[in-house]
């Protein structure tokens, strides 16, 4: 046996057969942990090592609130509320491809912060950090409306929007 051999056995031992029960099969009132640790040792390594690289600001991926302050040659804006999984904000209602909610309405009304307010100042703080090109990514299902609102804002020309 050579030393890498041996060396990659010495690094992966065996899990115990109580760990791995513990790992595979589900338990009424088990700890909250195990169902986290659970998910995190089914990821493969790959993605685990890009999350890392994510939280630990060694990508080229940032959220608009990371980006404040700071400037790149180019900058890609994705917006996807389906993805967001939040309602502080809303590219969706900022682009006029949805309507208000009520409580919108109403906010607006006693001039109080609203996701369409809050997602103008995003998407300000994101597309104001290119410093010679800039790409914005809309995922949305009603496209005329985003291009509408953008050209009618005037914050792009029709030569600049793609649909595809």
């Amino acid at each position: 046996m050579g030393t890498d051999e041996r060396a990659l056995r010495i690094l992966t031992p065996k899990v115990g057969s109580r760990v791995d029960e513990l790992l595979t099969e589900f338990s009424q009132g088990e700890n909250e942990k195990v169902p986290a640790l659970r998910n995190a040792l089914s990821v493969p390594f790959c993605e685990l090592e890009k999350y890392s690289s994510y939280v630990t600001d060694n990508t080229h991926f940032a959220t608009h609130q990371g980006v404040k302050g700071l400037e790149f040659p180019r900058v890609m804006v994705i917006m996807d509320d389906a993805q967001a999984r939040g309602f502080l904000f809303s590219y969706e209602k900022l682009f006029g491809a949805k309507a208000q909610s009520d409580t919108g309405v109403k906010n607006k009304r006693e001039g109080k912060d609203t996701s369409i307010t809050r997602t103008a100042r995003f998407f300000y703080v994101a597309c104001t950090r290119a410093k010679k090109s800039l790409a914005v990514v809309a995922y949305t299902e009603n496209m005329e409306s985003v291009k509408n609102t953008a050209l009618s804002n005037g914050w792009f020309s029709e030569d600049e929007i793609y649909i595809l």
